[in-house]
């Protein structure tokens, strides 16, 4: 598994969730120690119409109020791929920030949505259209309330799951469900804490390690889908940054009950916009 970018500041691990975060990732903590440092940014040029390339789409809300949250979760994997290999998001266009390079030796481009979550699909389908890029290499990372956290989930097409934001991706491609998708687990809030809240909150210090650990293998995750194809990734193929292919477990079952179409949206505090919360 590969380097994943820290959601919040450095923190002392717990010996239990040391040991796991541990035999997860041996090079973990040498790679997040690495933050902040100084980085060279490849340069490159991706035209309109490249036959092979992928667009690797994070949902999430712009800002530093959001960043953190486990809204931002697709935010946090797409910086992780960023700086893992070298590729700038300095970029903006069709209201998002685009950073354009190679991952796994495919031409890539990294999508971050400006648009607030639930207008994510306004970017996207721009930019699919203009680059030309088929709904079958667009992968877009999300949260998933009913995946267990750190835990994922890879499908060549399906549901928006009440997600607005996947909501937004699916309505920008004329309706279509046929686009990759990641679902990257939060949870559900115990003790009947508000969604809403839930997820426009930042992880808790133990929560974080184990989100860390999730993000690390969806960066392999990744890699895989880009070298091996969708299916071999599914299965549960992961490939790492040396290039070397491991297998992992299948994902747990999704907890939680199905949501009805349309119950996806939820009203925040009066602080935040409507548009930056996508799911109950």
């Amino acid at each position: 598994m590969e380097k994943a970018v820290r959601l919040m500041q450095p923190i002392t691990r717990s010996p239990a969730v040391h040991l796991c975060f541990r035999a997860a990732r041996p090079a973990m903590g040498r790679a997040l120690a690495s933050l902040g440092t100084r980085r060279t940014f490849k340069v490159f040029s991706m035209a309109q119409e490249d036959e092979g390339a992928w667009m690797v789409v994070g949902l999430g809300n712009p800002g530093q109020k959001y960043h953190g949250t486990r809204h931002n979760i697709g935010f946090a994997l797409v910086d992780s791929l960023a700086m893992s290999e070298g590729i700038s998001m300095d970029k903006q266009q069709e209201k998002a920030a685009v950073g354009r390079g190679t991952l796994a030796g495919r031409s890539v481009m990294l999508v971050k949505p400006q648009t607030f979550m639930n207008r994510s699909g306004q970017s996207v389908g721009a930019l699919a259209r203009y680059y030309k890029v088929p709904l079958e290499r667009v992968l877009v990372v999300a949260d998933d309330l009913d995946t267990p956290l750190g835990a994922l989930r890879l499908r060549a097409k399906g549901s928006n799951a009440g997600h607005n934001g996947m909501r937004s991706v699916q309505s920008s491609m004329g309706g279509s469900t046929a686009f990759p998708r990641l679902r990257l687990g939060i949870g559900r809030p115990a003790g009947g804490r508000d969604v809403a809240d839930f997820v426009l909150q930042p992880f808790s210090r133990q929560e974080r390690e184990v989100a860390e650990v999730g993000l690390a293998e969806a960066v392999d995750v990744v890699r895989a889908v880009l070298t091996l194809g969708l299916q071999k990734a599914i299965s549960g193929v992961r490939v790492d940054a040396q290039g070397k292919q491991y297998a992992v477990q299948a994902p747990p079952k999704a907890t939680g009950t199905k949501r009805k179409a349309g119950t996806g949206e939820a009203e925040a505090a009066s602080s935040t916009p409507p548009e930056a919360v996508a799911q109950v």
